[in-house]
């Protein structure tokens, strides 16, 4: 990206802070940084096309800084096929600290309002999102997946969001890493044991336990709790 490119994105970015996108006219891109007309749109159609490319620019970037964290730690990012080593959630944090401006801006009031959505539909069809987990895949179907996977993504980025709109007093991505990875090891390791099972519901009265192959659970991700009551 050359200077004249950097300088419109900028500009645009300056503009989505204090007015809404459907307010800012071309015109006003140009005056901010005095560029012409001619050089904007030798790069863009339209503020429409302006904002996509930012959009789209982040999401690329987005994946490739993922992609280089995983291949720092090939293995230590998964157990059991979910997602365990802080590592991989602190990058994500950190993705989002090194984009503030531009995020806050993007997700913010005065954004086009679509931003969140394309974002979810992007991290749930990402690879680095998806879980690999033999025993959890074959428990569900395809369609519960995808409800899964909307459940975590809407969870995920509304926490990121949240976490940015606490500006200077915001916790450290380390934290933040901390506690999303054990949110999401908690949420799978209590429903892993009745997942295996496939079941529709926890009423196991009518569940025929000879078919149920436990070969493949990994008991050490369990905890058992007696009553705490007696």
């Amino acid at each position: 990206m050359n200077r004249v490119e950097r300088l419109i994105r900028q500009s645009f970015l300056e503009l989505l802070k204090k007015e809404s996108f459907y307010n800012i006219h071309v015109k006003d891109i140009l005056e901010t940084e005095q560029i012409s007309r001619t050089s904007f749109y030798k790069y863009y159609k339209d503020k429409y096309d302006l904002l996509d490319c930012i959009q789209n620019d982040l999401l690329a970037d987005f994946d490739q800084f993922i992609a280089e964290v995983r291949s720092k730690h090939p293995e230590a990012v998964f157990i059991n096929g979910v997602p365990a080593e802080t590592s991989i959630f602190t990058a994500v944090f950190e993705f989002a600290n090194e984009h503030y401006d531009s995020l806050n801006s993007l997700f913010g009031a005065n954004g086009d309002g679509l931003f969140f959505d394309k974002v979810i539909q992007h991290i749930t069809k990402m690879p680095y999102f998806l879980l690999d987990n033999e025993a959890l895949n074959a428990a569900f179907t395809e369609d519960q997946w995808e409800f899964i996977n909307s459940f975590l993504a809407y969870g995920y980025l509304g926490l990121i969001m949240n976490w940015l709109k606490q500006g200077k007093n915001r916790r450290s991505a380390e934290e933040m890493g901390d506690i999303m990875a054990g949110v999401v090891q908690g949420f799978f390791g209590n429903i892993s044991l009745f997942s295996l099972a496939n079941l529709e519901s926890i009423d196991l009265t009518s569940f025929d336990f000879s078919k149920l192959d436990l070969s493949k659970l990994d008991l050490s991700q369990f905890t058992l709790r007696g009553n705490e009551d007696n």
